[in-house]
């Protein structure tokens, strides 16, 4: 099992976790058949890691200022919301965007509640499969103590 921290201060941001195979996209919550909450992308209690490009995977556009560019890392790790341990939503409403949740296109819109450093990103959104994206240079992974 592994419990993910914060680099800067330690804070441990999520529950314990096991890793699985990263899913297709979810189930988005306009195709559910039954009134309420989408289910997680990521089942309770794992984690898994993203190969490929995500929110942090853009970065500044070098000239034009309202744009993002490909040219940060891969690897980010997807964990369901309910495993959120350790975070807090901004407050920046740039980073909260969507109508029914926040949507994740803002950029990283949770904290760590030691030290604040920007470090995930939530979706929730009515159009949105529901998952935390833990940014990898932002987070270690331990095992927890025995």
């Amino acid at each position: 099992m592994t419990v993910f921290r914060c680099a800067g201060c330690r804070t441990a941001l999520t529950a314990e976790l096991d890793e699985v195979p990263l899913p297709r996209e979810g189930p988005l919550p306009y195709e559910a058949e039954v009134e309420g909450e989408c289910p997680p992308r990521i089942p309770p209690g794992r984690f898994a890691y993203d190969p490929g490009p995500s929110a942090f995977s853009k970065v500044p556009h070098p000239t034009l200022k309202s744009h993002l560019a490909p040219g940060g890392p891969t690897g980010s790790i997807v964990i369901g919301p309910g495993d959120v341990r350790g975070m807090t939503p901004t407050t920046d409403p740039g980073t909260r965007g969507g109508c029914c949740g926040p949507d994740g296109l803002g950029g990283a819109n949770m904290l760590c509640t030691g030290c604040s450093a920007a470090l995930a990103i939530e979706s929730a959104d009515c159009w949105t499969v529901r998952q935390v994206v833990l940014d990898p240079r932002q987070v270690v992974a331990d095992p927890p103590a025995p």
